[in-house]
């Protein structure tokens, strides 16, 4: 998972921003949305990707719950092992804050109330790595103020089969996501 974030003072919300500059970097993929900021941050998340099974025999979306990790010093796809230190927040869904139905994104950073930001997804386009990666998603925020634009991107697997089974499934995925504030 990868999340970008634009470049303020030596701390936001009080987490430490991240030493290196990656103000510079922008999100891949023409398709969606340019960036409205600089970058801030680079992190990378690794969790499940969660379905649901459908009346119509198809499995659904139902969520995703992953752990988020600084990783703007090392801007890589294959970041490696990271210490519990390294961890920023968590990503996870949470009731749509607009009308209290549905699911909407939340990436909350654990440090301060302010450190969250719920988001609606805008537009998302298929995986241009191929049909196994979950689609390259694009938020604005509805909620909290950590950040105004969420980019998902670099996603690594964690599409669910064709059609439903009687098998326990559980999907990892490892996604690179980018957000702006």
């Amino acid at each position: 998972m990868r999340l970008c974030f634009t470049a303020c003072s030596s701390s936001i919300f009080g987490l430490a921003l991240a030493t290196c500059d990656v103000s510079g970097l922008k999100v891949p993929g023409a398709a969606l949305p340019a960036q409205s900021a600089p970058t801030r941050y680079v992190t990378y998340g690794t969790g499940s990707q969660n379905y649901t099974c459908g009346s119509d025999g198809k499995y659904a979306p139902a969520g995703a719950v992953a752990r988020i990790f600084d990783i703007s010093c090392t801007y890589n796809p294959d970041t490696g092992t990271f210490t519990p230190q390294q961890q920023l927040g968590n990503h996870y869904f949470v009731a749509n804050p607009a009308h209290g139905s549905g699911l909407s994104a939340k990436w909350d950073f654990n440090t301060a109330p302010e450190t969250y930001v719920v988001a609606v997804n805008q537009k998302g386009i298929p995986a241009p790595t191929g049909p196994w990666d979950i689609d390259w998603l694009y938020f604005s925020a509805a909620e909290g103020s950590l950040a105004t634009e969420i980019y998902r991107t670099h996603t690594k697997g964690g599409q669910p089969p064709a059609s439903v089974g009687l098998l326990l499934l559980v999907f990892k995925k490892v996604v690179l996501k980018e957000v702006t504030v």
